[in-house]
């Protein structure tokens, strides 16, 4: 568990980095712009999972990052190859990797028949 300091705080975890045990992160009093960074790592595949509460890495899971009471989320896939992003949205901001990118928003607004619309964004590119 760490601590929360005065104003926002930006926690910042790096999968593949060998984690061990599940990661807790708590922050309590104003967390209005608190933020997590969850960093996959240079692999050929990442894939990163987020829920209600937590943040896994790899299929299956092998890293795990609980947190309670920071509201927004960064994610950076990196995976050299392939890069699997699940996210519920809301205060997520998802950053691909050089690989192919599949990202699926599992709660995004509108409705088609009762079922939740899902959508792979492909990767975006530029020209200068």
């Amino acid at each position: 568990m760490l601590p929360e300091t005065a104003g926002a705080d930006t926690y910042t975890v790096n999968f593949g980095s060998t984690l061990t045990t599940p990661i807790y992160l708590s922050a309590a009093g104003r967390p209005a712009g608190d933020t997590l960074i969850a960093n996959g790592d240079n692999s050929a595949t990442n894939i990163i999972n987020k829920t209600s509460g937590q943040i896994t890495w790899g299929n299956p899971v092998t890293e795990t990052v609980y947190r309670t009471g920071i509201p927004n989320t960064v994610i950076n896939a990196n995976g050299a190859s392939n890069n699997y992003i699940n996210d519920p949205g809301g205060n997520t901001v998802i950053n691909g990797g050089p690989g192919a990118n599949t990202i699926t928003i599992t709660a995004t607004t509108g409705d088609r028949g009762g079922h939740k619309r899902r959508r792979a964004l492909p990767t975006p590119t530029s020209s200068v």
